[in-house]
């Protein structure tokens, strides 16, 4: 894949909507969603792509003001813009919004004209902005304001390019779905519509709603039935050279583009480096799954703070397997570097973004990136030792509150500690042993362990390779003759894969015999439990006999 295709791609917007919206009520919904109306026959002229979406939603609020006025209604249309995650280390875009708001359109807070909601900051105005004909007329507001909040005068969604893949979910789109007066306007169909502006190249509808995203469940200890266990645990941390690049890798790039000869490679002067952005899309089966309909694109030129998110949104995108928010700034600090030695260019000077997006050079630049990497990796990353940073926890308990997203589903166990308990697609074998801990009249509460957060229990093993590793059993139980259970549960193969960890569990059970701890791997056979507890772990289907029945 090529960069234009690669941006295309992954910068492009996806609307993830439900279709289960009938409980909205069909007479009371928008009856199609419009993108960019218009915007083939707009001269662009030398606006940045922020300004022209601004700009263009904020007209078509005053072309709907004058409709609602006409109707005999007092609705003030409210303009909500979405700002990005700016988990990335992107240039801030409320500070840029929130400018252009003012120079240009003389809106602001101490107007009223403009309220904000995020988690950082809100505005006073907010009590009234459900209001019909409250004085607010745009809002700005990241995904959190997609919880549990409608205002039917907004009718109106401005949404600003990421850094990442846009995810448009179910609750974002019920913000412009609403009738304001639960009727529909014979007389100007454009009141029965809602309407997006983003600078955005493309718009993707697709089925689900971004469940991995967003927190919705909570589960808390039953702190009426739970006493402290107090049990040893680890957490084992990777060295940081194995996920995020260190101050080595501008070394490494530099001397990788000066071995490929990538100065003589490249073009000084490139293309300008534009924005691509949708134009005149339209919806109005909201269930139907693909990209939306459009008649084409138009190209904005981008403007000096719009290269530096696209560069800092270059850097991102390429930065895998290494985490990017670790590792952007030392692939920056490599690109300037290079062009700093080569072309005596300043470090932040514009041309080298200029220069390193161009159509003519990008690829190259990619290709470097990626021999860079492959280089790091060989030189760096397998020359460190593998033992991790550890991090011994002296008294384990049982987290206090657990937060799941909505892929989780909740569950109903009588005897789980976490209350209430929710679940992601567990395996048979723990479907299975969750069943039994709650039939079960020696159990106390059980507790289903999480993995590789410090939070969850584990157990120091050693792997073939002698590694020190870290072992989340799946249960911690606790019975009502005081002792504690750690099993694993296992079938197939799983069940014959498990040596060290079993061994490593086994060592761990012997040397804390004080805390009252038994356990070990568990397997269902023949409608028994049975479970391991010897030094030496063996496992033969045909032949369980040193396998102990579990008698719970």
């Amino acid at each position: 894949m090529d960069l234009s295709e690669k941006f295309n791609v992954e910068s492009h917007f996806i609307l993830r909507v439900s279709k289960s919206l009938n409980f909205l009520g069909k007479c009371c919904l928008i009856s199609a969603y419009w993108y960019n109306p218009e915007f083939l026959d707009m001269k662009v002229g030398t606006q940045d792509s922020d300004t022209l979406v601004i700009e263009q939603a904020l007209k078509k609020r005053e072309e709907l003001k004058k409709q609602f006025k006409k109707e005999g209604t007092n609705i003030n249309p409210l303009v909500l813009m979405q700002l990005p995650d700016e988990k990335s280390n992107l240039i801030s875009k409320k500070d840029e919004v929130i400018k252009i708001l003012k120079d240009k359109f003389k809106i602001t807070e101490e107007s009223g004209k403009l309220a904000v909601w995020l988690s950082e900051e809100k505005t006073e105005n907010l009590a009234n902005i459900e209001k019909n004909d409250d004085d607010a007329e745009v809002l700005v507001f990241k995904q959190a304001i997609a919880l549990g909040w409608d205002c039917p005068r907004a009718c109106i969604l401005v949404i600003f390019r990421e850094s990442k893949s846009f995810t448009f979910t179910i609750q974002t789109i019920g913000r412009i779905m609403r009738m304001p007066e639960l009727k529909y306007y014979s007389n100007y169909e454009e009141l029965n519509k809602g309407f997006v502006f983003t600078n955005l190249p493309n718009i993707e509808i697709t089925e689900d709603y971004a469940k991995d995203y967003v927190t919705v469940y909570e589960s808390k200890r039953d702190n009426t039935k739970y006493k402290n266990i107090e049990l040893p645990s680890l957490y084992l941390k990777r060295q940081r050279e194995r996920t995020r690049l260190s101050g080595e890798f501008a070394k490494i790039f530099v001397n990788t583009a000066t071995e490929t000869n990538l100065k003589h490679k490249i073009n000084l002067e490139p293309s300008k480096v534009v924005s691509p952005i949708i134009a005149d899309g339209k919806i109005v089966d909201i269930d139907k799954t693909g990209e939306i309909e459009h008649k084409g694109q138009i190209e904005v030129k981008l403007n000096e703070a719009e290269l530096q998110q696209r560069f800092d949104k270059f850097i991102y995108d390429n930065c895998s397997p290494y985490a990017p928010s670790d590792s952007s700034d030392r692939m920056k600090t490599a690109i300037y570097q290079f062009f700093t030695q080569k072309y005596k260019l300043k470090k932040f000077d514009p041309r080298v973004q200029r220069i390193a997006l161009g159509k003519e050079n990008v690829q190259a630049f990619v290709d470097i990136i990626n021999l860079s990497k492959e280089k790091y990796k060989t030189d760096v990353v397998k020359q460190i030792n593998e033992k991790r940073e550890k991090k011994e926890i002296p008294k384990w308990e049982v987290p206090v509150i657990i937060s799941y997203n909505s892929r989780y589903k909740r569950e109903s166990h009588s005897s789980s500690i976490m209350k209430p308990f929710y679940t992601r697609k567990p395996s048979q074998p723990e479907q299975l042993f969750m069943e039994l801990l709650d039939d079960s009249n020696k159990v106390e509460w059980w507790f289903k362990n999480g993995e590789n957060e410090i939070k969850y229990f584990a157990v120091p093993y050693k792997d073939e390779n002698g590694v020190e590793r870290a072992f989340y059993v799946d249960f911690i139980v606790r019975f009502k003759d005081g002792t504690i259970g750690l099993f694993d549960t296992k079938s197939g193969m799983t069940a014959k894969d498990a040596k060290y960890r079993a061994e490593g569990l086994q060592k761990y059970l012997r040397k804390n015999k004080a805390k009252k701890v038994w356990g070990g791997i568990a397997i269902e056979s023949h409608g028994s439990w049975r479970y391991n507890d010897k030094e030496k772990y063996e496992y033969n289907l045909n032949d369980l006999s040193s396998w102990k029945v579990l008698e719970i």
